[in-house]
This record gives structure tokens, C-alpha cells and sequence, in this order.
């Protein structure tokens, strides 16, 4: 609900010593983790509005975002 309820705005980690996962102290950084967190509430968005019912247990088709690559686990 908390991440729905940013509605459209632009998440950024505000972390000063993260250049990958935030906007880093000059804001230059990736903000890859609140770019992931956009992916993930439009996501969200998408399934409410189709009222597919669905219990989350499947996967989304794909949180890759552009410039990352998949790791094998």
C-alpha cells in the first residue's frame, strides 16, 4: 500500500555513500534500487487494475531493468 501510495513520483535512494543502488552525494549515482521500486509499483498497478486475482505467488514477467544483467543463482 505504501508503494502504491507514492503514486507516480519519482523514488530516489538518497543514499550519499551509494552510487549503484542510490543518487550517491552528487546525485550522479544509478538510484538503481528506487528505479527498481518504480518497476515493482507499476507492476503492482497493473495487477490491481486488471483485478486478476492473482496470490503473487508467480513472478512478474521480468524486474530487469536496462544496463543489468541477470545472475545465475
Amino acid at each position: 500500500e505504501c508503494l502504491l501510495a507514492t503514486g507516480r513520483e519519482l523514488i530516489v535512494e538518497s543514499s550519499p555513500n551509494d552510487y549503484f543502488w542510490g543518487c550517491g552525494y552528487d546525485r550522479t549515482g544509478s538510484n538503481v534500487l528506487g528505479k527498481l521500486l518504480m518497476v515493482v509499483r507499476e507492476e503492482l498497478r497493473e495487477s490491481r487494475e486488471e483485478g486478476d486475482g492473482s496470490s503473487g505467488d508467480a513472478p512478474p514477467s521480468s524486474y530487469l531493468l536496462p544496463g543489468l544483467y541477470p545472475v545465475d543463482t
